[in-house]
């Protein structure tokens, strides 16, 4: 799987794209990369685009991340937009939305529009994920 990201410093957001494979094990990769990632802070709003991924967890793997994250003082505590366009990535995101529901304001769109509006973000604030100022990490297949 491939992993994108660019942090809109001045929007206090970061911007996550995800494609390929995302079993569970190269999510937890994924989310560790993005912690680690220079100026990340737990505050920042953040879309993750998952419109190229193709999910091979299950809704109880799903389940388990989200309490991970729960327990977790790295995790997100500022919006989080997801983004979705195929209706298994969809409905395993509704399960990561109704486990998170006390803790993180989830919001799940399946138009770029309205997933950027949401957030503020403007067209080409959001196409920063596809310039070579974003972030790319290439995390090995692994069930």
């Amino acid at each position: 799987m491939v992993l994108t990201y660019y942090l809109l410093n001045e929007k206090s957001t970061i911007l996550v794209k995800m494609e390929g494979h995302l079993s569970m094990k190269n999510i937890f990769t994924a989310v560790e990369k993005i912690w680690e990632a220079p100026g990340y802070a737990p505050t920042l709003a953040s879309i993750m685009d998952l419109r190229e991924a193709k999910i091979t967890s299950t809704p109880a793997e799903i389940s388990q991340f989200a309490e991970f994250l729960i327990a977790n003082d790295n995790a997100l505590s500022g919006e989080f937009v997801i983004l979705v366009n195929k209706p298994f990535e969809t409905a395993l995101s509704m399960v990561f939305e109704s486990k998170m529901v006390t803790q993180l304001k989830t919001t799940i769109f399946s138009t770029e529009a309205f997933a950027i509006r949401h957030l503020n973000i403007s067209e080409q604030e959001f196409k920063m994920l596809n310039s070579n100022e974003a972030t790319v990490i290439t995390i090995a297949d692994s069930n």
